[in-house]
């Protein structure tokens, strides 16, 4: 049977925050560094912030996945109370056995690394819950967040003078953005394709996107889509495999509401 390129493509562009489709783009492997970076370095609490989509969940479970270990935690749920999140970071350190607070004032002199994503949600008493326990010197958090609340916490007196450093994700360039669809592409070997997304076409989808990985996912799924529809129903209006003709892109935007029809 004819291998159906598009229809492999549009798999690829699935929406996914699973480490192994974490593609090392040049801004990506810096922001990986630094946060392992702070894995190393003595503070109560750090932030990392950015937009919806721009992946950060990502990061996190590409960098747990690299420098995980016993005694650092990456929370990717939200919690529905202090008390909650207390007594899980109590099973997961200490098996639950007494209080949380005389575990750590028995432990040893390590540090532990937790990381809450989307911290964003909690309300001002879970981060006061936050802010005890990092004043133990025994815990150390990571908290990501989109941007913008991240202002707001630092506005807040008792969080000011306890945060030690602030990684700010933006989206990926124009260049960069070009260089992740290709890459994606060359994953599953589809050369042909990956040579022909030239700069014009990853720059009309930027267009649309920002470069935000998340709705660029989506108009990519959506572009591979219609073109396996074509594929499959219409083959003689798809000859050359080398390049997207520039108007299923506008199909795929007029589709996604981008354009009008």
């Amino acid at each position: 049977m004819e291998r159906n390129f598009y229809k492999e493509a549009k798999e690829i562009f699935i929406d996914s925050v699973d480490p192994k489709n974490y593609l090392s783009l040049d801004t990506g492997v810096l922001y990986l560094q630094r946060v392992a970076e702070l894995k190393e370095k003595p503070f109560k609490i750090s932030l990392l912030s950015g937009p919806a989509g721009v992946g950060k969940t990502m990061l996190l479970k590409k960098f747990l996945q690299e420098y995980g270990d016993d005694k650092t935690l990456l929370f990717t749920r939200p919690f529905e109370s202090g008390k909650e999140f207390a007594n899980v970071l109590n099973a997961k350190l200490f098996n639950g056995e007494k209080e949380l607070f005389e575990n750590l004032d028995n432990s040893d002199d390590s540090e532990f690394f937790v990381i809450l994503d989307e911290a964003q949600i909690y309300e001002k008493e879970f981060l006061e819950k936050i802010r005890i326990i990092s004043d133990t010197n025994k815990i150390k958090f990571l908290l990501c967040m989109h941007t913008g609340e991240s202002k707001e916490l630092l506005s807040m007196e008792h969080f000011s003078t306890r945060i030690f450093t602030t990684i700010d994700i933006s989206p990926p360039s124009k260049r960069e953005f070009n260089a992740y669809i290709q890459k994606k592409l060359l994953s599953i070997q589809l050369f042909d394709l990956s040579k022909g997304f030239d700069q014009k076409r990853s720059d009309f989808i930027y267009r649309y996107t920002k470069g935000n990985f998340r709705k660029s996912n989506l108009f990519l799924y959506t572009l591979f889509d219609i073109l396996d529809y074509f594929y499959t129903k219409r083959p003689s209006e798809l000859t050359n495999i080398k390049s997207v003709p520039m108007k299923y892109l506008e199909m795929s935007a007029i589709e996604l509401g981008h354009l009008d029809a």
